[in-house]
């Protein structure tokens, strides 16, 4: 299925894809997050906020990536740092999203990704619940950010035991959002990365 859509001057074609446009579409929320956001939250002295919302927006443009290598390839990329490198150049191929690979969350962490088939390996790092101790997103895969305080889970720290990763940004806790973590830790004055 193609859109197209008529250049008014030269009477020229263009063609984009349903693939394209959804690219574009999370491109326009991408700068919205990463260039215009940020700068509004600097200015009311909210860092943790503006990397919160620059770690939504990448990690919505990477699902579209997976998506778009899933359809491709009909599988799911392969877990890690590879794995993203390959959705993201096939997103890539439609519109030059990321031109220099896969972008870092707000605070400068890599993104980590485990596709389902690695979730029990050993060197997996795939998150269990706390209280089923079932993978999150079993079937799929775990996309996320360790956050601004960089813990990944409770045996990353003492404070992670009781407030088990609030603060990592994922995809598949659709219904939660971050603000009200973040919002806190701002109003708290913890407005930099926990050390």
């Amino acid at each position: 299925m193609s859109f197209w859509i008529r250049k008014p001057r030269k009477g020229t074609l263009f063609s984009f894809n349903v693939t394209g446009i959804l690219a574009l579409a999370a491109l326009a929320v991408l700068l919205f997050s990463v260039i215009i956001l940020p700068s509004v939250l600097q200015g009311r002295g909210s860092r943790l906020r503006a990397g919160m919302y620059r770690t939504e927006a990448n990690l919505v443009a990477i699902e579209s990536a997976v998506r778009a290598y899933t359809d491709r390839y009909e599988l799911l990329p392969p877990s890690g740092k590879r794995g993203l490198e390959r959705a993201v150049e096939e997103l890539n191929r439609e519109v030059t999203f990321y031109p220099e690979g896969v972008p870092k969350d707000g605070w400068g962490q890599e993104y980590i990704y485990v596709n389902a088939d690695d979730y029990e390996s050993e060197e997996s790092l795939a998150i269990r619940d706390a209280g089923s101790d079932l993978y999150h997103n079993p079937g799929g895969y775990q996309l996320y950010s360790v956050g601004s305080d960089g813990k990944r889970g409770p045996e990353d720290g003492p404070m992670a035991g009781d407030r088990l990763n609030d603060d990592n940004i994922n995809n598949w806790d659709t219904k939660r959002s971050w603000r009200t973590v973040y919002r806190r830790r701002s109003q708290a004055g913890n407005d930099t990365t926990e050390e």
